[in-house]
Formats: structure tokens, sequence, C-alpha cells
């Protein structure tokens, strides 16, 4: 799963697509930030000499792609800078890379383990808009979102002041025991369609329904084209991660 989100956002954005490999090797550099500020740093100028070239190109010769539409964009009378088309591409490269795959990764580990609930997919392939809706829930792919408060609040019974620095536990709200009845076990007849796993007001995801849109593409074809596909059992189930979680591997086998 870990390649098919990125050829997306490099063929809408306008890149060359045999560099996909590059671009998630500066993806993840970029959001290891709080890991390696100093590699992180150096990606993100790396990507943008790469993007430079490019950009310049698509200001002569616009093209039907994401890219050409930022740097000719027009808004009374602006138009986006060199730096402001780089920031946002710096943006949308790692967040195409990191998370619609981890999606995939954990709504296939959830179905398979549930054969019951696959099977009610396979036969109702609209069951899968709640399949993804679940798994976002019971596994968001990013767990935790850095925010300043703008006044003074209470939550829970804890004062927090303005302007405090607030890590908000994405992956905690999505599994609250006050809100979801048995939070850990995995269920696409819950319709939580309310979880927090794309934030929300305006720091709403701007790229959700494309990743429900990868994830459902993405999981059809692994239904069409692997037959009778199931857990092989080898190996131990499990989703992982601190910041950013889902499967490492999932091991499968299925009928030829």
């Amino acid at each position: 799963t870990r390649t098919f989100p990125l050829r997306v956002i490099a063929h809408i954005i306008g890149l060359p697509i045999e560099d996909y490999e590059q671009f998630q090797s500066w993806a993840l550099a970029i959001i290891s930030m709080g890991s390696d500020p100093a590699g992180a740093v150096a990606a993100a100028q790396t990507l943008v000499e790469y993007l430079r070239p490019i950009v310049a190109l698509r200001r002569n010769e616009p093209r039907d792609d994401l890219m050409s539409k930022l740097v000719h964009a027009e808004v009374d009378g602006h138009q986006l800078t060199d730096e402001e088309v780089y920031s946002f591409l710096r943006l949308l490269v790692p967040a195409g890379a990191e998370t619609s795959y981890r999606l995939i990764g954990s709504t296939l580990l959830a179905l398979l383990a549930n054969p019951e609930q696959l099977d009610e997919v396979r036969t109702d392939r609209s069951q899968l808009e709640w399949a993804i809706e679940e798994s976002l829930r019971w596994e968001a792919p990013v767990c935790f979102a850095a925010r300043e408060t703008t006044a003074p609040t209470a939550i829970a019974g804890v004062e927090i002041p303005e302007r405090a620095a607030v890590m908000v536990a994405i992956s905690s709200a999505n599994r609250d025991e006050t809100k979801y009845p048995e939070p850990e076990r995995y269920d696409l007849h819950r319709r939580a369609d309310d979880h927090v796993a794309f934030g929300g007001g305006k720091h709403f995801c701007v790229g959700s329904n494309l990743a429900r849109l990868e994830a459902r593409i993405a999981l059809e074809a692994v239904l069409d084209r692997l037959r009778n596909v199931r857990l092989d059992g080898s190996e131990s189930l499990g989703v992982y991660g601190l910041a950013f979680r889902s499967p490492r591997t999932v091991a499968v086998v299925f009928d030829e």
C-alpha cells in the first residue's frame, strides 16, 4: 500500500511519476522534524531545489496539473510567489506519502481479522465506505495534532491558559469510552462518522476526500484481484507507531 498514494499525489501535482521513490525518501525525512531536525531541513531544501526548474517550466508552459494551477492562480490581482508555491508543495508531498497508505493497511488488517465483516464487504461493496470510516476511528493514521489555545479554557476540570501549547490526542478521542461502546473493537456497523481522524473546523484535513477515495480504490482492487484473500497466520498481527500508526506488514494468502 505504501507506494500507491504517493504515485497519486505525484500525478495530481504534476511531478515525474518515475521519481516517486525519491519523493518518499524526502517526505519521510521532512515529517521526522521532531527526531532529526537537521535531516528534515536538508530534505526540504533538496525538495525545493528539485521543484525549482519544474515550477519555472510550469510558469512558461502550464499543464493540466495542480502545480500549474498554483503558479497561475490569481486572487484580487495577486499571485503566489515561488516560495509560497514551494511551501504548499512541501506540505502536499509528505501529506500524500505518509498517511493514506496507513489507512489502507489498517483497513485491510481490520477486515481480514474480522472475516464476517469482510464477507459483508465482499457481498455489498457499499459497506467499504463504513469500513473505512470505522478504520479511521479505530486506528487513526495520525495520532496527535499540536495546537495553541486562543482563550482560557477548561477540559475535564483542568484549567488551560490562553496561548498554551496543547498536544491533542486524536487516537484517544476516537476511542473515548464515553462516546463509543467497546471502542477497541472494530465494527463497520458502528457508523461512526463523527470521529476526529481528519481534525475539525478550520483545521479539517484538506485531503480527506482524496484519502477516502484512494482507500476505496485500493481496497476494491485487492478484493477484485486477490480471490479469497485471507490472513495466512504466519505473522503476529498488530498496528504500531506513536505519532503515525499502521501495520508494518499484513501477510496473506489467496487463491489463484
